[in-house]
């Protein structure tokens, strides 16, 4: 790791494989000052800095420049990317928030719950007696996948293929994408294809599905047009598999750190919610959320010029001290202020009553990790490899601007998952893939091998 001051501010060079968010440089530096530089942009290291500046609306969302970055600037993936309601800013952003809100309300989730609880039951009872097991392929990839296609109204016999689709559709978010990108390209043709197929059905045959609501919501004398909805279809069964699997392995690793938590949790299981939360603070699926400035402006004595990046470290600010308390991970606090977590998804599909953990936790109390493997092998495991061209130097000049580079840099290409030994659920190639990353420096985990001792299940 490469940590080297500048003037008054720290520098960390994110384009190190080595980096970790959740380094004791990043918390040195947090406690010095609010922001640091990076080699692409200033980095937001504190709590209420990044809270307001991810309400800010001189910043939009910077997916599409990190995939452009990673060599994608056209093409079917690029096209759903830049649709998507993620990426969609102002009115029309609010317009599709306004539709989906009318069609996926909390009676929708809660209606889920039966499903949710009896296929979580259903997962563990499969596992619990056996002595231990590969909790990613055991759990955390089968569970949302159930969870989303039930919501959806997603046939059976289409499992399989929506989650191979989703799964290499994860391949556009990293340093593979123009590598890979007849491949992702294609997963978006066939999920789309496959949505479209479905809302034809859901449009002669209404069901209680959430296909059914979103055709027919409406807001303001609007609805969802025909090519909108395959692009939001598309989104949730995305989202709700690729963060959801990522946070509960992520869930799973924190809990064999914090042992004594874990046999809380199967004593009082209505601490179920808060221990949600606490896991997405303590250890969130996205770690970084990557901003992109619309204008130049100036905060707290920084100026951002338009066009810079701007990189909020969440999971530094969720472990400030001075907000949450010097306590690491506790399922039992009660935390007066929220977190900074865009993993909404994964809180959904995850809360009680419909998660598992009280349940794992009762009938597998004295689990340990037999081992706990990342979420890549190669060198780009937290963004972009070493192997990239060096960036131009940072310039911070507190607290004049900051002086961007002239361009991003794309990283190298990297070897095809092809080798990758089986973790995770296979693609519609066949291919097996591990827990993708959420932002360009995670610390999601594809594997959790976990065994018990005799008789404490």
């Amino acid at each position: 790791m490469s940590v080297t001051p500048h003037t008054d501010v720290a520098f960390f060079d994110i384009l190190d494989p080595a980096f970790r968010v959740d380094c004791p440089e990043v918390r040195a530096a947090a406690e010095a000052s609010w922001w640091a530089c990076t080699p692409i942009g200033i980095a937001v290291l504190r709590y209420q800095e990044c809270l307001t500046l991810l309400r800010d609306r001189r910043l939009r969302h910077g997916s599409l420049d990190t995939v452009a970055a990673y060599g994608v600037t056209s093409g079917l993936f690029f096209d759903w990317l830049r649709t998507m309601l993620l990426n969609l800013e102002g009115e029309p952003h609010q317009r599709h928030r306004r539709l989906v809100s009318k069609a996926f309300t909390q009676r929708s989730v809660d209606v889920l719950r039966p499903f949710m609880r009896a296929k979580a039951h259903e997962l563990i009872d499969g596992f619990a007696e056996g002595g231990g097991c590969e909790f990613m392929a055991a759990f955390a990839d089968p569970y949302p996948a159930w969870v989303i296609a039930e919501l959806l109204g997603i046939p059976a016999q289409r499992f399989d293929a929506f989650l191979g689709w989703a799964t290499d559709m994860s391949l556009g978010f990293g340093p593979v994408a123009a590598a890979e990108q007849d491949r992702i390209d294609a997963a978006v043709a066939g999920l789309h294809a496959c949505c479209d197929e479905l809302i034809a059905q859901r449009r002669k045959d209404p069901g209680d599905d959430l296909i059914s609501a979103l055709i027919a919501a409406e807001a303001d004398g609007e609805s969802l047009r025909t090519d909108e909805l395959p692009v939001l279809l598309s989104t949730l069964v995305f989202a709700g598999q690729d963060t959801t699997r990522n946070q509960l392995g992520l869930a799973m690793t924190t809990f064999t750190r914090y042992p004594d938590q874990w046999r809380l949790l199967a004593q009082r299981p209505e601490l179920a919610s808060t221990a949600v939360e606490e896991l997405m603070r303590v250890n969130p699926a996205t770690p970084v959320v990557s901003r992109v400035a619309t204008e130049d402006f100036t905060f707290q004595g920084v100026d951002i010029p338009a066009g810079s990046y701007v990189l909020l470290f969440l999971a530094a600010a969720n472990t400030e001290p001075d907000t949450f308390g010097d306590a690491p991970f506790d399922i039992a606090a009660q935390r007066t202020a929220p977190h900074n977590s865009p993993s909404a998804a994964a809180s959904t599909t995850a809360s009680a009553p419909g998660w598992p953990a009280p349940r794992c936790a009762r009938r597998c109390r004295s689990w340990r990790p037999d081992s706990v493997t990342s979420s890549w092998t190669d060198p780009w495991s937290r963004g972009p490899t070493s192997a990239s061209p060096a960036p131009s130097p940072c310039r911070c000049d507190s607290p004049g601007p900051y002086r961007r580079p002239s361009a991003p840099h794309a990283p190298a290409a990297t070897p095809s998952h092809s080798t990758s030994p089986r973790s995770g659920p296979r693609s519609v190639s066949g291919q097996p893939l591990a827990a993708r990353p959420q932002s360009p420096w995670p610390a999601p985990v594809s594997g959790v091998s976990l065994r018990t001792t005799s008789g404490s299940t």
